[in-house]
């Protein structure tokens, strides 16, 4: 099972190709830097509650779900 932030970064990365959009560009949309939109794609950093909310406002399609033991952990 995926966790949310794994879904986030596959809908990230969907979006970013689908658009021909560059990191950069994305980063600069959401208020974070290239190197910071890298690391949360790579699962080095974990997706805020602050960058789901302005993925949304972008029109990035965010879905997710977090599971009981996920939301507790």
């Amino acid at each position: 099972m995926r966790t949310s932030h794994e879904t986030i970064s596959r809908q990230v990365r969907r979006y970013l190709h689908m658009n021909s959009m560059p990191q950069a560009n994305l980063g600069r949309a959401i208020g974070l830097t290239q190197s910071q939109v890298s690391a949360r794609l790579r699962g080095a950093t974990k997706w805020t509650i602050d960058d789901v909310d302005n993925l949304a406002e972008l029109g990035v399609p965010v879905c997710v779900a977090a599971s009981p033991l996920e939301a507790w952990s």
